[in-house]
């Protein structure tokens, strides 16, 4: 209901969106977005959000979208983080989703598996993700596909590792997009602030802590967990994405990748 909501109501309604495929950065983009609109983003909730507030989202491209901040990152960073977050999630005793995980976990490396051998177990995780979407509708190629196509005008488009250089930039261009005034720098420059990572997780960036959902905070760090085996897989299913993005030029960055 909140999507259908989302894609013709959002205008009359001030619902805000912020929207990617899971661990790509949607929910500080909704922090963000909160912070500066002085609205609430509704999370934790059962019922539909009928007023104004931020919506976080991983669903497909809607036509009739309005206030929707889409942002991407780098696949291969993005399954890096998933791998990290599922198996954070596998070990609270309380969270929902742990028996879940620890069921698709369990028939991928059995039970017994190392979950710390990220190097040795990311080739079948890769292979697992890329054809079986979990979290979101579609895999990452598909989802990027849906979303990133020419005449999106109804949506601002953010690339996280744009936001970890300098927020304000990107989000001050994306909220003039939709707001009816020019965006309030000051104001700006605070929810920034108060949405940084060091902020979220009393770290700074580089600082990793493997079973906090905030665990690392930077770009790039596919390239200590990735052999060349699990490059050879990503690429298959993924690499058009990739150059698509423009985070590579062509297949050739497998071939740096280590054994």
């Amino acid at each position: 209901i909140d999507d259908f909501l989302a894609s013709r109501k959002a205008k009359s309604l001030n619902l805000w969106m912020g929207c990617g495929y899971p661990r790509s950065g949607t929910t500080w983009v909704c922090r963000l977005l909160s912070g500066y609109l002085n609205v609430p983003w509704a999370k934790f909730r059962r019922l539909p959000v009928l007023h104004n507030a931020v919506l976080h989202s991983h669903f497909d491209y809607r036509p009739g979208l309005s206030n929707c901040f889409y942002v991407y990152r780098d696949g291969r960073d993005i399954m890096v983080s998933q791998y990290y977050n599922r198996v954070r999630l596998m070990q609270l005793a309380d969270h929902p989703g742990r028996d879940k995980w620890q069921e698709l976990f369990g028939a991928h490396f059995g039970s017994n598996f190392d979950h710390d051998d990220i190097r040795g177990n990311l080739p079948r995780y890769l292979e697992f993700s890329l054809t079986e979407p979990h979290g979101a509708r579609l895999t990452w190629p598909d989802h990027i596909r849906a979303w990133i196509q020419p005449g999106r005008e109804n949506v601002a488009f953010l690339r996280y590792e744009d936001l970890l250089k300098d927020a304000f930039e990107p989000m001050n261009r994306g909220l003039a997009k939709f707001l009816d005034a020019p965006p309030d720098e000051d104001r700006l420059h605070t929810a920034i602030e108060q949405a940084s990572f060091a902020k979220s997780s009393g770290r700074q960036p580089g600082e990793e802590l493997s079973n906090n959902f905030f665990r690392k905070g930077i770009a790039g760090d596919w390239s200590n967990h990735f052999t060349r085996e699990a490059a050879d897989i990503f690429a298959h299913y993924a690499g058009d994405a990739l150059v698509q993005l423009g985070y590579e030029q062509d297949q050739d960055w497998v071939m740096h990748c280590a054994s």
